[in-house]
This record gives structure tokens, sequence and C-alpha cells, in this order.
């Protein structure tokens, strides 16, 4: 299985892993990169993880891209609430 991403930031590390390569039809030379998901090492996989965010933000409008970062604020909320909460047990 393949990922195509859109990495402004990140670009060179994705092309660091074996067979990765920018993306074809000219949208390489815009920041796409295609990722072999299998090539990625089992201890980096949470890597794939960053570049398909950096690639929503890099694409998503602004709108959408702030209701991320509204829904990623809730979650580390309620995770810190639940630290908190079983803190004391």
């Amino acid at each position: 299985p393949v990922i195509t991403t859109k990495l402004p930031e990140s670009r060179d590390h994705a092309l660091s892993y074996p067979d990765a390569f920018p993306t074809r039809y000219g949208l390489g030379k815009h920041g796409w990169v295609t990722i072999f998901v299998d090539k990625v090492p089992e201890q980096e996989c949470e890597v794939l993880f960053d570049f398909v965010e950096e690639s929503y933000r890099a694409v998503a409008t602004k709108t959408l891209v702030k209701r991320l970062d509204a829904e990623i604020a809730a979650q580390k909320d309620t995770v810190t609430d639940h630290d908190a909460d079983t803190s004391g047990e």
C-alpha cells in the first residue's frame, strides 16, 4: 500500500524512506510525495500520522484546520483531565 501526501516541511524526510518518490504528473515539484507504507520501519510508523496531518493542513481550508486544532486541543484537555482524576487514586 502507498500514501501520497503534500509535505511542504517534511518532503526530504519522507523521500529518505526506501522507494519513496516525488509524485508523478508534476505534483512532486509542488511537495507531493508517494510513500510505500510497508517500507517505513515499524518503529517509525507514527511518522505516517504526522505526514498525513501535515498534508491535511497543507490542503485543507483555514476553517477546517481551525476545527482540527480545536479537536486536538479538546482531546488533550480530556487526557489531562483524565490524568488528574486518576492521579489521586
